[in-house]
């Protein structure tokens, strides 16, 4: 029999005004693949804010209807509900122009999935966000997760950026999305497991080989992460950042310091090579025994140049963990077409 998998959630956040809003959120696993799919039609409303970057102005104070510069802060993020401990707050680090803010996403499609702005001004070029500025946002990442933590325990997390319409970024103003689950992404299970297969058979972990034998592609060293860039590319441009071989929840602050000073260097090496539009992602294992055979991995794409009135159906989520967010039922698409067949 065939059996057909859904878990379904309800996200709940605040709006400016207090009022408790909820998003349905289905995941659903493909019979034949077990490959999932994520469904929240509330998707479909979500505001899409560009202009700035397609004439590659390098920074304002502020965009007429951008939701997420400074002066709209109060008036359009929503906050934190009841169930992470934070009711009615959002978590702020910083200090003026290099000051973050992390919120719930108010279209999420995981069960904890929340934004961080970088900083107030509509940056639209890379090299225009600060190293403290990424520091403080993943100082903001590390306090969520710890609440989080205390809240409801330990959880995937997954730290991700997509930076200008054609990464599927809907807002152009800068913004990472960090996505906590209770149990693997569907890539980065499938990456685990081969992790575990080369170990077997060689004795070592690959990416502990890739990061020290690797030379013909070998990028630089950080205080954090060894970069590479990918032999057998996902998209345009891949670089690998093989990082330090322990879960999320250990890191001290100096090491989560140095991660974020690592990924804000390489998203501005790749504005000098010449791209404007990114995907990044930092996948983290969450016990020991992961860490040993696939210890943190960031990877970074680069995307075409942005175009007027265009968004990219591929985010994140589809790209680097092969899990399609989309925002249409398919039993309802049923019942549509069969009205015209």
């Amino acid at each position: 029999m065939l059996a057909f998998i859904k878990e379904i959630y309800e996200v709940e956040s605040k709006n400016p005004e207090g009022k408790v809003e909820k998003n349905v959120v289905e995941i659903r696993h493909d019979p034949l693949t077990g490959r999932k799919t994520r469904i929240n039609v509330n998707r479909a409303k979500r505001p899409h804010v560009s202009g700035a970057s397609i004439k590659k102005s390098e920074s304002k104070k502020e965009i007429k209807g951008c939701i997420f510069c400074k002066e709209r802060w109060e008036e359009t993020l929503q906050r934190f509900g009841e169930r992470e401990g934070m009711e009615g707050q959002w978590i702020k680090v910083g200090k003026g122009k290099n000051e973050v803010v992390l919120f719930p996403n108010k279209f999420p499609f995981a069960r904890r999935h929340v934004v961080v702005v970088l900083g107030g001004d509509h940056a639209v070029k890379l090299s225009k966000i600060s190293e403290k500025t990424w520091v403080n946002a993943f100082l903001a990442i590390s306090q969520y997760y710890q609440k989080l933590t205390r809240a409801e325990g330990k959880h995937y997390i997954y730290i991700n950026l997509n930076f200008l319409p054609p990464s599927g970024a809907s807002i152009e103003h800068p913004h990472m999305q960090i996505v906590c689950e209770q149990n693997m992404l569907y890539a980065h299970e499938f990456l685990l497991s081969a992790s575990r297969r080369f170990e077997r058979k060689h004795g070592m972990s690959y990416w502990k080989m890739l990061a020290e034998k690797d030379k013909e592609r070998f990028v630089g060293d950080g205080n954090y992460f060894s970069f590479v860039c990918a032999f057998a590319p996902i998209a345009n441009a891949e670089t690998y950042g093989v990082g330090v071989a322990k879960p999320f929840h250990e890191h001290d602050e100096d090491e989560i310091k140095a991660m974020a000073v690592d990924f804000g260097k390489m998203m501005k090496c790749y504005e000098k090579t010449g791209f404007r539009s990114m995907n990044a992602t930092i996948m983290f294992p969450l016990k020991g025994s992961e860490a040993e055979t696939m210890p943190a991995l960031a990877r970074f794409i680069a995307r075409p140049e942005p175009k007027e009135g265009y968004t990219a159906d591929r985010g994140f989520m589809e790209i680097f963990y092969d899990e399609a967010v989309v925002h249409t039922l398919p039993e309802e698409l049923a019942e549509t077409l069969r009205k015209f067949w």
